[in-house]
């Protein structure tokens, strides 16, 4: 299977966060790949697009880090989920582009 684009992959963290129990990085990362089925081949690239994903939520606020490689989905992150798909996948693509640009000026 492909390693879905990041957007796509922080939507299904969220999703599988909304049961609001804590989760330790490793348990988010290891429940996406056994989901994603990824293969060896994939890892690597598995590794950054997630990486990438999990930064984006703690940095637009969606999950907080409660302690030391453990997160909690926030009130901002389920309130995210009940948007349209589509409408959230636009918000977590705008936060990208803005990265992007504050780089460049940089």
């Amino acid at each position: 299977m492909a390693i879905p684009n990041v957007e796509d992959l922080s939507i299904e963290i969220l999703n599988n966060m909304r049961n609001n129990i804590e989760y330790s990085r490793q348990s988010i990362i290891n429940e996406q790949r056994r989901i994603l089925l990824v293969t060896k081949e994939e890892e690597n690239k598995f590794q950054i697009t997630i990486g990438f994903a999990i930064t984006r939520l703690w940095n637009l606020g969606m999950i907080k880090r409660i302690d030391k490689g453990r997160d909690i989905i926030t009130d901002l992150g389920r309130e995210q989920l009940r948007l349209d798909r589509e409408e959230l996948n636009k918000r977590l693509a705008k936060y990208n582009t803005s990265v992007k640009n504050n780089r460049a000026i940089i």
